[in-house]
């Protein structure tokens, strides 16, 4: 194999492979030694160990697909020779572990893979990959499953670090599951969780040792929340959407909605580990340590870092009326201020800038809260160029997460925290355990351009642009109202008076 072509990947993406009933036998003893060779490399190049741990399931009767995929690593081995681990000198020393599952991803009997890692600092110290010995019958008792095995490595290091002094009793283990947390803060066990081995339950979470003990993460990472929003007009996708992306491109939200930096997932989550709201001080503040350093974040900050103008005056809140009339005048079907409106109440146009300032600018997750009091207010904001303090917004939704409720932590605003770090701490290192961030699908437009039917009537895919988003220099209307009197004169204000 030393003039192979080398491989980018070591698997395939969606392997399916299995054992292969009908294919041509190969010499087993060859087969086993190439994974035997593959497995002791794992001891250093943890970038091949799922691969080799897929590989490894067919060593009686080796079939020639098998050896092909094994020879697949060898290729990629070879295109990445000088792919190693880097253990710097001189970074901090915080002890953190990742776990996660597939979910019966094994063809062959449909169970799970488990998959771990533990890092000291940004040093990777420890990794497994190991296929579980029971079939799950859900996501929630594979990643449960993954979690006890990783905690079971976590008590292990633990115990060998004491040897040299260093007492890690509170160790951060990450899970992507939100049932799973749910499972490990409350023991109770009913017919939900019954089904769980009890080996799994007792040992991964005994709290009642303090070596022992595990700060179990009770905040998520959301892929889909604080994204980066589409506003190149050159997208073909886009074609219908030039004049809502051209002002949002030159709107004073331009670099909230766009910007995107490197996110350094250890930073964030130190922050939300450490923030706590100071309320001794005028103006209140956000106190949080990250990267060794006392960092102190207030509306202010907020405003500056992410370019959002305005003044601390500014409300944060419109009168009903005035967000009803406004929303009117958008098209919209449905009562805005209703509890229960819903994203599909807007089109075209309109329904992307909703997208945009929910996906990327929401306190909520996974960008699902459709039609809230103050996702409204942001929207008639930007549309009548009305003041409105964004940084307050922001700094609200932040305290409110501080303590969240059983279920609901997750690692809010990462996008903006940021770029707040990175103004407050102009030096700080890029962390190589990177965060990225499910960019807007440019199905979107797909979506918003769809025409609706409703009672065998087709109903228009836009409502036409008015206000700031068409007028550079268009003046808010004046007190509460939500147009100009010349508007109306001109007929551009119809569905502007509200039914009383």
């Amino acid at each position: 194999m030393e003039d192979c072509t080398p491989y980018d990947t070591p698997i395939s993406v969606n392997h399916k492979l299995n054992s292969d009933p009908d294919g041509k036998d190969v010499d087993c003893r060859l087969y086993r030694a190439m994974i035997g060779s593959l497995m002791y490399l794992t001891a250093s190049r943890p970038d091949i160990m799922f691969a080799v741990c897929i590989y490894s399931r067919f060593p009686a009767k080796p079939k020639e697909s098998h050896l092909i995929a094994v020879k697949r690593i060898f290729r990629y081995l070879k295109g990445k020779q000088r792919l190693g681990l880097w253990y710097p000198h001189g970074s901090n020393f915080d002890f953190n572990a990742y776990t996660d599952s597939d979910f019966g991803g094994c063809c062959l009997d449909r169970k799970s893979t488990t998959g771990g890692c533990q890092f000291l600092g940004i040093r990777l110290v420890s990794w497994q990959c190991k296929k579980q010995t029971t079939v799950s019958i859900s996501t929630c008792k594979a990643e449960y499953i993954a979690a006890a095995s990783c905690c079971s490595q976590i008590l292990w290091i633990q115990h060998q670090l004491i040897d040299y002094g260093l007492n890690f009793t509170g160790t951060p283990m990450l899970i992507d599951n939100n049932a799973t947390m749910s499972i490990t803060n409350n023991h109770v066990k009913h017919s939900k969780t019954k089904h769980i081995e009890i080996r799994y339950h007792l040992f991964a979470f005994d709290r009642t040792s303090v070596v022992h003990a595990l700060i179990l993460m009770a905040r998520r990472v959301e892929y889909k929340h604080n994204q980066v929003a589409l506003l190149d007009p050159n997208m073909s996708e886009a074609i219908h959407f030039q004049g809502i992306i051209g002002f949002l491109n030159h709107s004073r939200l331009r670099v909230a909605l766009s910007a995107d930096p490197y996110i350094s997932l250890v930073y964030i989550q130190q922050f939300w580990d450490t923030v706590h709201s100071d309320t001794d001080v005028e103006p209140h503040v956000l106190r949080a340590t990250v990267n060794n350093t006392e960092i102190a974040i207030s509306e202010d900050i907020i405003r500056t870092a992410l370019a959002l103008g305005g003044a601390a005056e500014d409300p944060i809140s419109y009168p009903n009326p005035l967000i009803m009339g406004c929303f009117q005048r958008m098209g919209y079907r449905g009562r805005p201020n209703d509890t229960q409106a819903r994203k599909g109440g807007l089109l075209g146009e309109w329904r992307y800038f909703m997208h945009v300032i929910i996906q990327c600018l929401s306190p909520r997750k996974a960008g699902t809260d459709g039609l809230k009091t103050a996702i409204q207010a942001t929207m008639v904001a930007l549309t009548l160029n009305k003041h409105f303090n964004f940084a307050r917004y922001i700094y609200r939704e932040m305290v409110m997460q501080i303590t969240p409720a059983e279920g609901q932590g997750f690692f809010m605003y990462p996008r903006f925290i940021q770029m707040i770090l990175n103004h407050i701490l102009p030096d700080l290192p890029q962390h190589p355990i990177r965060l990225t961030l499910t960019p807007m699908s440019k199905r979107i437009f797909t979506d918003c351009t769809k025409v609706k039917q409703q009672n065998q009537a087709l109903i228009p895919v836009n409502a036409p642009l008015f206000g700031h988003l068409i007028n550079p220099d268009y003046v808010e209307p004046p007190n509460d109202n939500w147009f100009h009197p010349d508007e109306l004169a001109q007929g551009q204000g119809q569905n502007v008076q509200l039914q009383q």
